[in-house]
């Protein structure tokens, strides 16, 4: 994402549906409020959030960029990986590594997943980031760092 690129308008409650449609679930209300009363995406932590059935695209196969419900129908349709139902990627930090909602449940909890585990290393490729959408969202606003960028099995930042 370019510095300084202008915000995306906010996701439209058909461009929100057309994508909870695909991707069978709905997203949690914190998550459907930001993309509907902020920007639908290119904003926030890494390379910002990616949109949602529109918006700004963000995460990268090959020459083509997709939306968050792109990426999760792509991870879940994969044989030789075993994504979980309902964990829709939501960040881009780059080097393979996503921030993750998890929306199962209505607070939204953050989980890393690091895509050189998730065939080596399956166990190891999702981890929890112990803390909610909210609170990671905030924390990026305050400017505070962000440990869960950290290998959370050695302990050193990737």
């Amino acid at each position: 994402m370019a510095p300084w690129a202008p915000l995306p308008l906010q996701a439209s409650t058909g461009e929100l549906a057309a994508a909870e449609s695909r991707l069978g679930f709905p997203v949690p209300r914190v998550v459907q409020r930001l993309y509907t009363d902020v920007a639908n995406g290119g904003f926030g932590p890494g390379y910002g959030l990616v949109g949602i059935g529109g918006g700004r695209a963000g995460f990268r196969r090959g020459a083509r960029t997709w939306f968050c419900e792109d990426e999760y129908t792509s991870l879940r349709s994969d044989p030789q990986i075993q994504w979980p139902p309902r964990l829709l990627p939501v960040c881009d930090w780059g080097c393979g590594i996503y921030s993750c909602v998890d929306a199962t449940h209505a607070d939204a909890p953050m989980l890393r997943m690091d895509s050189d585990a998730l065939y080596d290393a399956p166990p190891l490729a999702i981890t929890p980031m112990n803390c909610t959408f909210s609170e990671w969202l905030q924390a990026w606003v305050n400017g505070e760092n962000q440990p869960w960028l950290a290998d959370p099995h050695l302990g050193t930042p990737r």
